[in-house]
């Protein structure tokens, strides 16, 4: 995700424009069933991704942990590359069922957020 921020914002540089922000999309998964939809939605995850998820005894736990770390690499690499733009996290939830692990993993983003700008 580094790369293609590094090429987005150079890309706005070289066209003389200020780079939109750039949002890190999330959706939680909390169950096997949650897997499965994604895959039948035909989103693609890495095979270790998957792994780690089914044979956590948590799912959901592991998946805000999961996300959590990303979304803070994406702000540290930001932060050490010393790139231009906003990162934001945009979390969607796809049933009823997963709005509370949607509220838990924005907080725990939130958190993560806080720590990259006091480093």
């Amino acid at each position: 995700m580094g790369r293609v921020l590094e090429d987005y914002v150079s890309k706005c540089s070289y066209r003389r424009i200020r780079p939109a922000s750039f949002f890190v999309g999330v959706a939680p998964i909390g169950t096997h069933y949650d897997i499965d939809f994604f895959k039948w939605l035909g989103v693609e995850m890495p095979r270790g991704v998957e792994t780690e998820l089914i044979k956590s005894t948590d799912i959901s736990s592991a998946f805000k942990t999961l996300a959590t770390k990303v979304f803070s690499e994406v702000l540290n690499f930001v932060k050490d590359m010393d790139i231009r733009v906003e990162v934001a996290p945009n979390v969607g939830s796809i049933s009823s069922a997963n709005l509370e692990r949607a509220c838990k993993i924005v907080t725990a983003i939130k958190d993560g957020i806080e720590k990259v700008r006091t480093s």
